[in-house]
């Protein structure tokens, strides 16, 4: 279908869950960039996200679907999703780490004062079908939520996410997909301030043995 027929059928969608009082939360996907159309302009994605606010979206994402953006363009983007008129409240991050640069390019947004960002545990997921990375041997998508809350702590922000147990998480779902992730913060660890070291197979934070 085309863009306007999918955006009549997403907004009938949305009233409904309006309706039954459910809050939605919009995409505007490819912001960034497009495998289809090539470069995008930001007035195109902010043309997008406008929408979504319009029809009642309580949260609006700007995807990085297929991990086009480099920092500098991200500094950009939000700089016009700010004078657009977006509040830092109803935006949602995403970023792909398709060619590793997720977690800088949430770095800008996270100076811009955004708070919500969307990553995944072992930067799984990923759009196989739009180029030309081997995904399944590990190339994925997404962003890796090990990583960046592990910088974001490191950088003294409060994410109120236990590191111990995000660990464990990811740990977990490297045990259910059977192969290892790509989660950097899981295989280092944390950085280990004050004689606090980290046992990875027991994922656990303890004090360094003092030497005699």
């Amino acid at each position: 279908m085309t863009q306007a027929e999918n955006m009549r059928l997403l907004e009938q969608m949305t009233r409904l869950a309006i309706d039954g009082g459910h809050q939605v939360f919009g995409w505007a996907l490819t912001s960034f960039g497009c495998p289809i159309r090539g470069d995008v302009p930001i007035e195109d994605a902010l043309r997008v996200g406008q929408w979504w606010k319009d029809i009642g979206a309580t949260w609006v994402g700007f995807g990085d679907t297929t991990g086009v953006a480099n920092p500098v363009q991200v500094d950009r983007f939000y700089d016009a999703v700010l004078g657009a008129g977006f509040t830092r409240d109803e935006v949602v991050i995403h970023f792909h780490d398709t060619r590793g640069w997720g977690v800088a390019n949430s770095l800008v947004a996270l100076n811009k004062g955004f708070r919500y960002f969307d990553t995944s545990f072992g930067a799984v997921g990923g759009q196989p079908q739009t180029g030309a990375a081997m995904y399944h041997r590990g190339f994925a998508g997404n962003t890796c939520t090990e990583d960046l809350v592990g910088m974001f702590e490191e950088l003294g922000v409060d994410t109120g996410i236990d590191l111990v147990q995000m660990l464990a998480a990811g740990r977990r779902a490297e045990e259910v997909l059977g192969r290892q992730l790509r989660s950097n913060f899981l295989q280092a660890g944390p950085v280990p301030h004050e004689g606090i070291t980290y046992d990875k197979q027991r994922g656990i934070l303890e004090d360094a043995p003092t030497a005699k």
